[in-house]
């Protein structure tokens, strides 16, 4: 923690310096407003977001043994990745579904902006599956330590919450491109809040697993939101099978293995890779390739 402050603050002094080298520091009140009016809901948007993501740990060190809190930092960790080809998906995408907005000057989604949400879909969810099938194999490469296999048995139910990205995408793209700050504030928000109390209450009385199902139902909670508050910004057309079913069904079935084979078997991910490769490419075949031959110019 004091590293990042050192370094933040090292990192600010040094460019202070090299701006007051090269040019003149004036206070204009009159741009106050206006810096204010950006960075406020930016930082409580910022705030409501390490909540969501980062809140569960400063509770679990209460009441968990450090190793094993360790242990689940690390699993959370690995994660980043599955993040980041997340948001580079969507740096991808929304300014595509931008454009075809902006073209139709019509707020409503329509067959061709669904299809990038539905090949995003189905490209997070094999990702989501292989994450979980090669994680534990890297771990026993890099890691020695046997207390930090413990959470492997956690990776198919944690990954569940990812999931959802897809969903939450599909509101939020049209959320920034209507400019609807306060609704996007709300989403997260009241999710963040929800996640304090839930947290508390799931952590005191069950522990790891009170955090790891109390994620997973604020990250459900926060799509929920996000169709409740997007009422009204766009006229929402889509096929509810491929948007909103296909999420929930990994979800389900990583409880439903989760709870009947609680220790991890790589076997279950490579059925799960099969199964949903099978669905996508009956479903999304032409999608797939419609999008493919959008960004590549090629035909498959």
């Amino acid at each position: 923690m004091y590293g990042r402050l050192i370094s933040g603050i090292i990192i600010f002094l040094l460019a202070h310096f090299i701006f007051r080298s090269n040019g003149n520091f004036v206070l204009d009140k009159s741009f106050l407003r206006e810096i204010n009016r950006f960075c406020g809901p930016y930082i409580i948007f910022a705030l409501c977001a390490w909540v969501l993501g980062q809140f569960d740990r400063y509770i679990l060190q209460e009441f968990i043994p450090t190793d094993d809190l360790n242990a689940y930092d690390l699993i959370l960790k690995c994660f980043f990745g599955i993040e980041f080809l997340q948001n580079s998906l969507s740096a991808v995408i929304f300014p595509k579904l931008y454009e075809i907005w902006t073209k139709n000057k019509n707020n409503s989604t329509t067959k061709e902006t669904n299809r990038y949400f539905n090949v995003f879909t189905a490209i997070n969810i094999i990702q989501l599956i292989l994450f979980c099938i090669f994680i534990p194999i890297i771990y026993k490469l890099i890691i020695h330590k046997q207390g930090f296999y413990k959470t492997e048995a956690y990776i198919g139910i944690l990954s569940a919450g990812y999931a959802l990205r897809s969903i939450l995408n599909f509101y939020l793209s049209t959320i920034l491109f209507s400019k609807k700050i306060k609704v996007l504030l709300q989403i997260f928000g009241f999710s963040a809040l929800f996640q304090i109390a839930i947290i508390w209450l799931a952590v005191k009385h069950f522990g790891l697993m009170g955090a790891i199902y109390a994620g997973l139902t604020t990250k459900i909670l926060q799509t929920i939101f996000s169709v409740i508050f997007t009422k009204g910004i766009f006229t929402y057309q889509y096929n509810y099978f491929k948007i909103i079913v296909i999420p929930f069904l990994f979800i389900a079935v990583n409880i439903i293995q989760f709870y009947f084979v609680p220790a991890y078997n790589c076997s279950f991910y490579i059925i799960q890779l099969l199964g949903f490769a099978l669905i996508f490419y009956f479903i999304f075949k032409k999608e797939i390739a419609a999008v493919y031959t959008q960004f590549f110019g090629k035909k498959v």
